[in-house]
């Protein structure tokens, strides 16, 4: 039964390969990639760029694909109990290598943008895994945390360098500016992850996520009405949170929670559904502490 699966989603992905244009090769092989049917994501982004009938920006898309697709992996591994830490790390850092192959060899590239806040965002996923180390292995806490801390610190900076250059670009078009504002919550959001991985009352939690807080009454400032905007809230309870402030944390997490969901007739299912599980983040928050 198992073998005659395989094998029928084996001749569904040839036949819709075979009917998709050699412009959509890219997104092809990326919905393969985000269904985890990774061996054919690979063979797809592979014939890209050894497609010597290709330009060079498409050969170099591919490129970034194969850098996609190791973080993919490197996300899923994180949960792999069979798997070392170190084993994992292993994977963290071959993408890291592949997406500065890529930013190295294609500085003019229209995905470079694209590839930055990637490469931001697998940082971002390499220091929550580690701060997950630094509570499973006490032992080595110290190393797992310097580890840690270059992981968020080197994100940090990708994700704002990569906002200012949108919000320059965006001045010009304004499609951008949803990129732009995403680029600066995922920077607020790795400033609190980083603060959260130092101890409990310490002086090095306290300066982080006081900055943090600045940086999230400053973001919804500009996105209270947006998905963006609604996680700020949640994100600004969590800091709270962690100052020990519960009051005001309570506050947060109850204006994100409380927030109007879409009306599902007119704003459609996608637009509900992001929002309901944002609102279900918060409730769970709300409730845990």
């Amino acid at each position: 039964m198992k073998r005659t699966i395989i094998a029928t989603l084996a001749i569904l992905v040839v036949a819709t390969a075979a009917q998709a244009g050699r412009a959509d090769d890219f997104e092809f092989a990326q919905g393969l990639m985000d269904r985890k049917f990774y061996d054919l994501a690979k063979e797809q982004f592979e014939r890209i760029v050894n497609d010597s009938g290709r330009s060079g920006e498409e050969q170099a898309a591919g490129e970034l694909g194969l850098a996609l697709l190791l973080k993919a992996q490197a996300a899923d591994a994180r949960s792999d109990s069979k798997k070392t830490p170190e084993e994992i790390l292993a994977l963290f850092m071959a993408a890291e290598g592949r997406f500065d192959k890529f930013l190295g060899n294609y500085p003019s590239h229209s995905k470079r943008d694209l590839a930055r806040f990637e490469v931001g965002s697998l940082l971002h996923s390499k220091g929550l895994f580690l701060r997950d180390q630094i509570e499973k292995y006490p032992d080595k806490a110290g190393e797992y945390r310097t580890l840690a801390e270059d992981a968020f610190d080197a994100a940090i900076d990708l994700f704002k360098e990569s906002a200012e250059i949108l919000e320059e670009k965006a001045e010009e078009d304004e499609a951008l500016l949803w990129p732009a504002a995403r680029t600066r919550f995922y920077e607020l959001a790795a400033n609190y992850d980083k603060g959260m991985i130092y101890a409990e009352g310490s002086a090095e939690r306290q300066g982080i996520l006081k900055k943090t807080s600045t940086m999230c009454e400053a973001f919804i400032w500009e996105n209270e009405d947006n998905l963006f905007g609604g996680y700020a809230y949640m994100y600004w309870g969590l800091v709270h949170k962690g100052l020990d402030e519960p009051d005001r944390a309570i506050e947060y997490l109850v204006t994100c929670a409380d927030m109007p969901l879409p009306d599902l007739a007119t704003d459609g299912a996608r637009s509900y559904n992001v929002w309901s599980n944002l609102f279900m983040q918060a409730y769970y928050k709300l409730s845990e502490y």
